[in-house]
């Protein structure tokens, strides 16, 4: 089985070497694509694997799929096959308006597949310093791809992103280090370890109050890459100007990959000290994030913009719940993790076909969206209400599950105040998308030149958000409850 993980690393790099080195555009596409099929075909295999009841390990711990890691795994491959095939598009449509020479092609999917390699070293590594690797390695290559076309505006988020996420990830070293000195003569008698199987095994037995200080800088330091408030300010620059396939992989994976390690450290700490502690941290951050995000929704004139305030928004929601620690609201954590990255890609995506009919980022130029282009339209409707958390759309159910888990464990009072700015959103994103959508054309729309694959991949995204809406599936109901339990949900 450790071939299938190493297919999961080896395919993205091969892929990006190849990419890099082939010169002709359609040979680099045809590279880019594959790859991509090949590393998704990867995933669901060890998905397939792990689902039948086997824990995959080796290497001495630095190799640790379980439940939770297979389904960011699955998440990783599934959407990022998305923003490959719909780079096609995408990227070919701006070399043909000049915005990308056709030679920047093949840096471009090879820093794609570099990107998405770091962040599947990232959930299928059990080694705590290896993941601290990954997350560093993930905002080097996707630093690249904000900074991609080469614009003042473009240059500057990916400089605010590399130094602020970089501050962040300092932080987290030093709460990685804290992790290891805490379990120095505990776990293994001349040394410590940052296996978190073996802490997780060990976990009553290391200094509480060293577990404490690190959890601290853990929680700002990974947060500070998942975007939570305050240290969110590199988020809404680097998603406004990194290509809308990229925008899709940061907002929908790349910060699930983030409150991944905050999952594990939580899980960790949870099992030294309590939850008492590291709940009331998660649910202090969650609010803070969940209010200033709904705030800032309201004051926004860029659609991107707009969609990565949403982002922390559903950031802060997942974090919230984690710091409930209830069986039901990790339960809805873990769903809302899902569902957010499912919807948020995809409208990342429709959002970047929005930008080539109107060339314009600005909500104030895009009218009449339904009338210019009913499909896209369509879906950009349908995409804005489920990340709004409307009926009947997964967010919608995962938020329901999550506030219940509030109120039944007896957390009325913050599950009341995070239930205001979730309204406030709600309201604040069905506004722009009325003004979007309908009423008069500002300006003469662009023809779409490569229209039929973006629409599939769009019918597919809103498609999982609908279903998973309407019904849990059991497969995925059990999957759920598994990674509850294996977190302590109580």
């Amino acid at each position: 089985m450790l071939y299938l993980v190493a297919s999961l690393l080896v395919v993205p790099l091969l892929s990006a070497l190849f990419c890099m080195l082939t010169r002709k555009p359609s040979f680099v596409e045809k590279i880019g694509a594959a790859g991509s099929l090949v590393t998704l075909a990867a995933g669901i295999s060890v998905a397939y694997f792990v689902s039948s009841g086997g824990t995959i390990t080796g290497l001495d711990g630095y190799i640790f799929i379980d439940n939770l890691s297979m389904l960011m795994v699955v998440l990783i491959t599934s959407i990022g096959a998305g923003a490959v095939f719909f780079s096609l598009s995408y990227i070919r449509e701006d070399v043909e308006r000049g915005h990308l020479g056709a030679e920047r092609i093949r840096w471009y999917y090879g820093f794609l597949h570099v990107f998405i390699f770091a962040m599947l070293l990232s959930v299928i590594t059990g080694n705590l310093g290896m993941f601290w690797v990954a997350m560093e390695l993930t905002t080097l290559a996707s630093a690249l791809l904000v900074s991609f076309y080469r614009n003042r505006a473009s240059l500057e988020a990916a400089w605010k992103y590399v130094i602020i996420c970089s501050a962040g990830i300092g932080l987290a070293l030093f709460g990685t280090i804290l992790t290891y000195y805490s379990s120095v003569g505990v776990v293994i008698a001349d040394g410590g370890t940052l296996d978190w199987s073996a802490l997780m095994r060990e976990a009553s037995r290391l200094n509480p109050a060293t577990m404490r200080l690190a959890f601290i800088f853990v929680l700002i330091g990974f947060g500070t890459k998942a975007g939570l408030v305050p240290m969110h300010t590199w988020l809404p620059d680097a998603h406004s100007q990194a290509p809308a396939p990229v925008s899709g992989l940061l907002s929908g994976v790349l910060l699930s990959c983030a409150v991944y390690g905050i999952i594990r450290y939580n899980a960790l700490v949870t099992g030294v000290i309590g939850k008492t502690y590291p709940g009331t941290l998660l649910i202090v951050f969650g609010l803070i994030s969940i209010i200033t995000a709904s705030l800032f929704i309201l004051m926004q004139k860029d659609y991107k913009r707009l969609l990565a305030y949403s982002s922390i928004e559903h950031i802060g929601i997942v974090i919230f719940a984690l710091g409930l620690g209830s069986k039901l609201a990790l339960y809805g954590a873990v769903f809302h993790l899902i569902n957010h990255a499912i919807s948020k890609s995809t409208l990342f995506f429709i959002a970047g076909r929005i930008n080539y009919i109107f060339r314009s980022k600005q909500i104030g130029r895009v009218r009449g969206l339904i009338d210019v282009s009913p499909v896209t339209g369509t879906f950009f409707i349908i995409g804005i209400l489920a990340i709004a958390g409307s009926p009947p759309f997964g967010l919608f159910a995962s938020e329901i599950i999550i506030l219940s888990g509030g109120f039944t464990s007896g957390k009325h009072v913050v599950s009341l105040i995070a239930l205001m700015p979730i309204i406030t959103a709600f309201g604040g994103l069905t506004y722009y998308l009325s003004r979007m959508s309908f009423g008069p054309r500002t300006r003469q729309p662009v023809l779409q030149s490569h229209y039929r694959l973006p629409i599939a991949i769009f019918a597919i995204g809103m498609g999982v958000m609908l279903v998973v809406g309407l019904y849990v599936p059991a497969w995925l109901h059990a999957l759920l409850n598994n990674i509850t339990q294996s977190l302590g949900g109580v």
